[in-house]
Order: structure tokens, then sequence, then C-alpha cells
């Protein structure tokens, strides 16, 4: 192979790997799984907050008992 060829072949191999790049990245966009696994993160933390609270006033109910 000749320095063209594998220039061109180095080319072509930067190419399709591009397109695959960004139709993958599209599938995963179209799909909206970033913003569902988003919102399952927010409602996990939300509901992390809401236990500390619960378990803070407990503690408190049981030192006054």
């Amino acid at each position: 192979m000749d320095a063209a060829m594998l220039a061109l072949l180095i080319l072509l191999i930067a190419v399709v790997g591009t397109a695959l790049i960004i139709i993958i990245r599209y599938a995963i966009d179209s799909s909206r799984t970033s913003r569902k696994i988003d919102n399952l993160i927010n409602e996990v933390q939300m509901l992390r907050k809401e236990v500390r609270r619960t378990e803070h006033k407990h503690s408190h109910i049981d030192e006054k008992i």
C-alpha cells in the first residue's frame, strides 16, 4: 500500500466512525433516555431528603420519650 491509499483508508475509517457516533447519539437523544434517568435521579434525591427528614423527626420524638 502506498501513502495515498493509507491516508484514504484512515480518512474513510474516521468518517465512518464519526457517522456511527452521530447515529448513536441521535438514537439516545431521541429515546429520551437521558431525561428519564435525570428524572429518576431527582426523584431518588427527593426521597432521600424525605427519609432523612422523617428519621430526624422520629429521633426527636424518641429523645422526648
